[in-house]
């Protein structure tokens, strides 16, 4: 329906809104069968008037709600920025460096994945201390490892025999 509307973004932006105004819930309250009907349908009514949700995003709650879902929009709002991604062009690449980057060096890393994929690359950056240098980038599935730790274990396996 987003699609449909041409309104793509917009709809991804509310829902994940939508996520995360649910995910400061605690998680029992939103287990399937904590709500009777009506409370469910008293939420749906709240969250839209608390988030000014559109028409769209209200016939999307209406469905959670009657399917007793609430506790899956976080998992539906992971799925529709795949798709949002995929309608844009583009591709989420988590990359894992020691420390923060420049921007030169974070350009060359979407470059040169932009190139693999085929896609535009949106970085998911985290820092990880224990990497010592370099990076490691998991894009579709696929790992990347170009940390200097794993240069190192490989060299000492390598220097010990093993391959």
């Amino acid at each position: 329906m987003a699609e449909e509307e041409g309104r793509i973004a917009e709809i991804g932006s509310a829902l994940r809104e939508l996520a995360q105004a649910l995910d400061g819930l605690e998680a029992k309250t939103l287990a399937p069968g904590a709500l009777s009907a009506d409370k469910r349908k008293a939420l749906v009514v709240a969250l839209h008037d608390a988030l000014s949700a559109e028409p769209t995003l209200l016939r999307f709650l209406g469905v959670v709600a009657e399917a007793d879902r609430f506790d899956h929009v976080g998992l539906i709002c992971n799925c529709y920025r795949s798709l949002e991604d995929e309608a844009a062009g583009r591709v989420r690449a988590s990359i894992c460096c020691a420390s923060v980057l420049d921007e030169q060096d974070l350009e060359a890393i979407r470059d040169k994945f932009g190139r693999i994929a085929g896609l535009e690359i949106v970085p998911v950056l985290s820092i990880d201390e224990d990497l010592i240098g370099g990076v490691t980038v998991e894009l579709e599935g696929r790992v990347y490892d170009g940390s200097v730790r794993t240069r190192l274990a490989r060299l000492a396996a390598s220097m010990a025999g093993e391959s």
